[in-house]
């Protein structure tokens, strides 16, 4: 254990208030990050605790990821440049994030409502809620969520929600029409394709196909299952694996694997 006590430890939160910095060295980290993080600056700290020989990647000359064909519009409400910036240009991986946010926080209103009465879960959805907005570059949102989470505990909380919520749908809005621009170009170009899933035999097979990763908590899983709801599939069928999805998001297998055995 003795080697480990020159392992410098950066703190990494999403407060920026006055004096947590000072909170996290006294208590013996080296350093502090707040959320959300801007990759230059992470690269920037993790070379300023490792020896430059050590620390392979050269990070002025790292080769940025080249966008993978998904082309994100600008936004009124969310600054892409940022939240691209945060994903190494990865802009596939970026459409992606937009669409979870979307799918995560369509209810607001009602998960607000849901959670009133348990404080500790009510500061969590809001806490990743917050982190989640700065990440996609939403700044006015992230700046807005910072407020009511502060004032969680105060009477006026449920005043401060109402006049959050149409910050939070005119990203959402923003974000749901380019989600429908892009199903409608994928319905547009998708290829016809003679070995599509068109059978129940077929279905079951990739059914049994996507348990078999599931249990191996294997990542192909995912990929698999966005395959599997680009079929023609029932309605009941088709949502039962849509709450698959969102609990393989989190990488919840052991969730994932119980929803599967319900089919």
């Amino acid at each position: 254990e003795l080697q480990l006590l020159d392992v410098p430890i950066v703190a990494m939160t999403a407060d920026a208030v006055t004096g947590v910095r000072e909170k996290c060295l006294e208590v013996g980290m080296n350093d502090f990050m707040t959320k959300p993080l801007d990759t230059k600056n992470l690269y920037d700290m993790i070379q300023k605790y490792i020896e430059p020989e050590s620390f392979i990647p050269n990070i002025q000359e790292k080769e940025v990821v080249k966008s993978k064909g998904v082309v994100i519009p600008d936004f009124e409400h969310i600054i892409v440049k940022d939240g691209l910036a945060r994903v190494n240009q990865n802009s596939e991986l970026y459409a992606d994030l937009l669409s979870k946010f979307s799918h995560r926080y369509s209810n607001f209103t009602q998960d607000i409502a849901d959670l009133i009465s348990a404080p500790d879960d009510l500061k969590r959805y809001i806490h990743t809620l917050k982190g989640s907005a700065g990440n996609l570059g939403a700044m006015d949102l992230h700046k807005a969520t910072m407020e009511i989470e502060s004032n969680i505990a105060n009477s006026n909380f449920e005043d401060l929600v109402k006049n959050y919520t149409p910050n939070l749908h005119a990203v959402l809005d923003e974000i749901n029409d380019f989600i429908r621009e892009q199903e409608s170009e994928k319905s547009l170009i998708a290829p016809s394709n003679s070995e599509d899933i068109k059978t129940k035999e077929d279905i079951a097979e990739a059914l049994a196909d996507l348990k078999q990763l599931i249990e191996d908590d294997d990542l192909e899983a995912i990929d698999t299952l966005k395959t599997l709801l680009l079929e023609n599939l029932d309605v009941e069928l088709k949502t039962s694996l849509s709450q698959i999805m969102n609990v393989l998001d989190d990488f919840d297998f052991d969730a994932a694997n119980e929803l599967l055995n319900k089919i």
